[in-house]
């Protein structure tokens, strides 16, 4: 069940609800420091913290992130944190770091809809270098698009961090193909894992031991022969990791096209047109 900020793992039972106790409805009227003093406290009953569209945060939106910041750092029972459409900034961002360097608990972190610019993703990227729990973030609509100037920061991040899986953003960058190829790495990671079978070969560099060797891996066949983690698997959504640049740095650069540039251009258009990074195949045939 789902109140203003919270969400208590079991639901209050229909007896609950024709005989309501005042602790159950005091959540209702919370203010955000008094939900926020429920997480510091490690209740184990708040697994989801939810602050959308909130008017009181907004207002004070670098005031109450950085102590919920500080009131996750040691929660054991959040696996979900929404702070859509918060008024969240980059300072906002600064904060949060820290915490998701500590924090292996949360799973989704959800900050769309806010004015987070490169400078704030990359110290989240920073953050996420020593996190091992984070599988999914949410970051579209944010008021600028994200570009070259996180991807590096990025880019080191997964050289640590085989647990994230999912960027919900808009990346413009022609580079932006290998932050996808580093998810799918995390994706059959995890895969693996769920299944116990060894993954040595897939670790980046920095967390692999001697008898991993130091031949990189490659994270587009794998050897049990099954179907390589599609770009696709990291998001619903087109704006994602980004399909729209796999596609454009594909046809821009890896795959021949029949009339040269001019046929190049043309076919990129069609697909821009179409919003579908699955019909590469029908616009340039099995490769």
């Amino acid at each position: 069940a789902e109140y203003m900020g919270v969400v208590l793992e079991d639901p209050p039972s229909k007896m609950e609800q024709q005989q309501p106790s005042s602790a159950r409805f005091s959540i209702r009227a919370e203010m955000p420091k008094d939900i926020i003093q429920k997480v510091s406290a490690n209740d184990p009953d708040v697994v989801r913290v939810d602050f959308t569209g909130s008017t009181l945060y907004q207002m004070r939106s670098d005031e109450y992130t950085s102590m919920l910041a500080d009131a996750l750092r040691g929660n054991q029972y959040v696996k979900e944190v929404v702070l859509q459409d918060c008024g969240l900034n980059d300072p906002c961002a600064g904060f949060l770091a820290p915490m998701l360097a500590v924090n292996n608990t949360i799973t989704i972190l959800n900050l769309k809809n806010n004015k987070i610019t490169n400078a704030g993703v990359s110290e989240l990227a920073r953050g996420l270098a020593d996190n091992q729990g984070l599988i999914q973030l949410e970051l579209l609509n944010q008021t600028t698009p994200f570009g070259e100037a996180c991807l590096s920061e990025f880019t080191k991040m997964f050289q640590k961090n085989i647990t994230l899986q999912k960027i919900a953003w808009r990346l413009e960058s022609r580079q932006s193909f290998a932050i996808t190829k580093m998810l799918n790495r995390n994706i059959e990671i995890a895969r693996r894992k769920a299944t116990n079978r060894d993954f040595a070969e897939l670790l980046p560099q920095a967390l692999r031991g001697d008898s991993a060797g130091s031949a990189e891996a490659n994270v587009d066949e794998f050897a049990d022969g099954g179907e390589p983690a599609s770009a696709e698997t990291t998001s619903d959504v087109q704006d994602t990791t980004t399909l729209s640049n796999v596609a454009e740095q594909v046809i821009a650069s890896d795959l021949p096209t029949e009339g040269g540039a001019g046929g190049r251009k043309s076919s990129l258009a069609a697909l821009r047109g179409s919003g579908a990074v699955g019909n590469l195949k029908s616009i340039f045939g099995e490769q």
